[in-house]
């Protein structure tokens, strides 16, 4: 949602009614917006947590994470995809599966992609480290990942903008071409924590580093690319 938000920001920004190809701009407004507000998210998280530390439940009860192994739900991220989620846990080793999908033709402009075909795939192996029911409704567990995506898009060209006609009020429409088809495959691993509340909804937040490659960007000094990415979600867990 907040690449989404911040993208079609970037555009207006920069380019008001036109359609704008994601440049440095988006780059840099953009993930330092998603990093802010997930390096936000993580430290209210270890605030909670150190408030309610004292409030366990009571002895023998079984956690939640361990309780309700299994997820379904909405995930975003570079490393883990970006789409509809599944997840399950196996004692102290989780799977997490992601996959998504946008098409749109290419001579409708869309503010929040530029793009007429883009999708993602991405699977993760989590490793929990420590986990626990702070309360009757707010449970945690801190874990590491590896994960593998796998993203292929088809952009959209600008060709010519819209041009004022003569010296009346018209205004020509913009065209657009198709580019090429890129596939990219990325591996990243990082760090994660999944906040459990009422025992069903799950949020988890992770922060990794990645490495990309795009094998028909060019040059291979193009090719790769090294960051790091926030990633969130959404489940319930059953």
């Amino acid at each position: 949602f907040l690449a989404v938000y911040c993208e079609g920001i970037v555009q207006m920004a920069a380019c008001p009614g036109c359609f704008f190809p994601l440049s440095l701009l988006r780059q840099t407004l953009c993930e330092e917006l998603i990093v802010k507000k997930t390096l936000f998210i993580y430290i209210a998280f270890f605030l909670v947590t150190a408030a309610l530390s004292s409030m366990g439940t009571e002895d023998g009860t079984v956690p939640a994470y361990e309780e309700f192994p299994e997820a379904l739900g909405f995930q975003y991220g570079e490393i883990s995809g970006t789409g509809l989620s599944y997840q399950s846990w196996n004692g102290t080793l989780g799977l997490q599966y992601a996959a998504g999908i946008l098409y749109s033709p290419y001579d409708e402009v869309s503010w929040y992609t530029n793009n007429t075909l883009d999708y993602i795939v991405g699977a993760e192996a989590q490793f929990r480290v420590f986990g626990e029911d702070f309360s009757d409704w707010l449970s945690g567990q801190l874990y590491t990942f590896v994960g593998l995506g796998h993203r292929g898009y088809i952009p959209v060209i600008l060709v010519s903008e819209s041009q004022q006609i003569g010296e009346t009020d018209t205004w020509s429409d913009p065209v657009f071409a198709v580019g090429s088809y890129t596939p990219t495959i990325g591996l990243g691993a990082g760090i994660g924590i999944e906040l459990i509340l009422f025992r069903h909804f799950s949020v988890p937040i992770e922060l990794g580093y990645g490495l990309n490659w795009g094998p028909t960007l060019g040059s291979l000094d193009k090719q790769f690319t090294v960051n790091l990415y926030p990633q969130v979600g959404f489940r319930y867990r059953y």
